[in-house]
């Protein structure tokens, strides 16, 4: 991550802080939350143009949380970022 990438830098609000020491102490190191879903009759670049028109319309989807070394955990909002293109077709 480059400093000219980032948008924002703040410190995690105390119910998100609750969250991601919940997550650390139960063992994870990434949170994940994943949602998955059939579309049928599309276009591999359409799919690809619509998440990266809502990635980049949403902050929070722009976002990562860095706590590791660092006294206080921040939420960093970047500039822009491409989100990596995963279409499978089920059968």
């Amino acid at each position: 991550m480059k400093k000219e990438d980032i948008l924002s830098i703040i410190p995690l609000l105390p119910a998100q802080q609750f969250m991601l020491t919940a997550s650390i102490r139960d063992g994870q190191k990434t949170y994940v939350q994943q949602l998955v879903f059939e579309v049928r009759n599309y276009e591999g670049k359409a799919i690809e143009t619509a998440v990266y028109k809502l990635v980049q319309s949403y902050e929070c989807l722009r976002s990562i949380i860095l706590f590791e070394g660092l006294k206080q955990a921040v939420w960093v909002s970047l500039k822009n970022i491409k989100p990596e293109e995963v279409i499978r077709k089920v059968i």
